[in-house]
């Protein structure tokens, strides 16, 4: 029977899923097969799924999944949909969230059809997303649940089990520290994440969890940093941030600019240089004014980081008598830097205009970019010093002559 919302909320809370759970237990295969059916059809309804848990079927759908029984395993596929919904309750999936669980429902990927697997990936994403499974997660990883999802990236032609494989992916490397997700991915799978991230086909949401990935590789990992290079990623990546939309989803925005603090280090002025021309400032300037809190977050850090050398990289405001090189405009003079500067030459902060937002930061009641936007060499000392710059910002119309003698004393 085809049912509406409605219909499918009435007919559980005048207690139709009762006697179809215990007909699914004590009836013979054809029960079973009938009423789990019905189950999967009732479960569409959150309140369903409240009393599916009640009921107790739970253990009961996780033995009957796990079987190697041939004559069972016809009941996979509704049951696996089943426990997908009950996962995809946060306040009711927690009945899931033990680490044997997780770790049969991986065992059983390579061994079930598309639609099953489907439904598998579906409730390990709700089970890993838990709060409460960092237990869960970690056993996981230790045992090679990211090698077990890899091939899926590739060999797999149904696009809901290659996103399913790839946001688990996703949320797994988000707890890996160090050089461990490099011990897991080889050059090819980094390959694949860039091409997910550079392809027309793939939705937002793709590009979120593939850039989240590469995101979660050490910034100080060279070797990376040259492959991405190599792949021509960053220009790529401005692409996104350049061409999105109020309705972007926020965490492509926030991973996309966690990879940017990896081409801005200020320890490889050369990779400075080309993030710059590459209109990495303007981009990061714009997260902070439209961006999320944790893309706020990041996009200072990349600024702060691009500024370190904007003082060594500024020419000098004394004009040499012998010099052959034409004289600087006074429009390219920053008395902040103290000699002359520009956007791609010196990465100059002032000149990008990226002031005012940061004041805007410093206004508000987020913490975390806050203390980013303070990371940077224009150090504000105290409070009443901040409200000055405030004030000159948001009133002045020469705001930058000004803030910079103001500022000076804080580049000492």
């Amino acid at each position: 029977m085809e049912l509406t919302d409605q219909n499918r909320a009435n007919l559980g809370q005048d207690g139709a899923v009762e006697p179809l759970v215990k007909m699914f237990t004590s009836g013979n295969l054809e029960a079973k097969q009938s009423s789990l059916n019905a189950l999967h059809n009732l479960s569409a309804s959150k309140a369903n799924v409240q009393r599916l848990i009640k009921s107790g079927i739970v253990a009961t759908l996780l033995q009957l999944l796990f079987s190697v029984t041939s004559v069972l395993m016809t009941l996979r596929e509704p049951l696996s949909a089943i426990l997908a919904k009950i996962a995809a309750q946060l306040e009711v999936g927690t009945v899931l969230v033990k680490q044997d669980v997780a770790q049969q429902m991986i065992s059983l990927l390579h061994l079930t059809s598309p639609v099953i697997q489907c439904h598998l990936l579906e409730a390990l994403n709700a089970i890993a997303a838990c709060p409460n499974a960092s237990k869960v997660r970690r056993k996981m990883k230790e045992t090679g649940a990211v090698r077990l999802l890899l091939p899926f990236l590739t060999e797999s032609r149904n696009t809901k089990i290659r996103n399913g494989a790839l946001n688990l992916i996703y949320v797994l490397s988000n707890d890996m520290q160090g050089g461990e997700l490099m011990e897991q991915l080889e050059q090819m799978h980094l390959n694949t994440l860039i091409n997910i991230v550079s392809s027309s086909s793939t939705t937002d949401d793709e590009k979120a969890a593939a850039v989240g990935i590469l995101s979660n590789f050490p910034v100080s990992d060279k070797n990376v940093t040259d492959m991405l290079m190599k792949a021509n990623l960053l220009p790529i990546l401005v692409s996104i941030l350049t061409s999105s939309t109020p309705t972007t989803p926020h965490l492509l925005a926030e991973n996309v600019s966690a990879v940017l603090i990896r081409f801005t280090l200020p320890s490889d002025k050369k990779l400075q240089h080309f993030s710059v021309e590459n209109g990495v400032i303007s981009i990061l300037v714009k997260l902070l004014t439209c961006g999320s809190i944790i893309a706020k977050c990041r996009a200072a850090t990349s600024l702060a980081q691009l500024s370190q050398n904007s003082l060594t990289l500024r020419k000098s405001r004394k004009s040499r008598w012998f010099s052959c090189a034409p004289p600087h405009s006074t429009d390219t003079f920053c008395q902040v830097h103290d000699g002359h500067c520009s956007i791609k030459t010196t990465f100059c902060l002032v000149k990008a205009g990226a002031m005012p937002p940061l004041v805007q930061i410093l206004q508000g009641n987020e913490r975390a970019a806050s203390s980013a936007a303070l990371s940077l060499p224009c150090n504000i000392t105290t409070r009443r010093d901040l409200g000055k710059w405030e004030q000159l910002v948001s009133e002045n119309s020469h705001v930058y002559n000004q803030l910079s003698r103001f500022l000076k004393k804080g580049l000492a």
